[in-house]
């Protein structure tokens, strides 16, 4: 009973983020029609595009040393995909949808850096 609380808990909250991130604009005439985000630099492009992933409750609470590794690891997606926007390649980067939304929000980082972001 107590997993499917949380598989139902886990579920409802992806499609709150997702709900929300589909209902926000970067630019007061785009409409968001996707999970696909284009971030540009003054040299170069990088689209990164969200992902949903379900799992199976038995996989939840996950394990102290994955929320750890997770905790510790949110800047290093930016700091590659920065990376990305210096170098003479077009890049598409898939992460999970809920990486890219929020204040700490993939999306907002790159934002707040300087950098030309567009929902698609």
């Amino acid at each position: 009973m107590i997993n499917t609380i949380r598989s139902i808990a886990v579920v409802l909250i992806l499609c709150l983020v997702l709900a929300a991130s589909c209902s926000t604009a970067t630019e007061p005439d785009i409409q968001p029609t996707s999970f696909l985000w284009k971030v540009s630099s003054d040299v170069n492009t990088v689209y990164i595009l969200g992902s949903v992933h379900i799992a199976r409750a038995g996989l939840y609470p996950l394990d102290e040393v994955i929320e750890d590794a997770y905790d510790r690891s949110e800047n290093l997606v930016v700091e590659i995909i920065e990376g990305f926007l210096i170098d003479n390649d077009v890049h598409f980067v898939v992460v999970g949808a809920a990486h890219l939304v929020g204040e700490n929000g993939i999306i907002n980082l790159l934002d707040k850096k300087g950098y030309k972001v567009s929902q698609l």
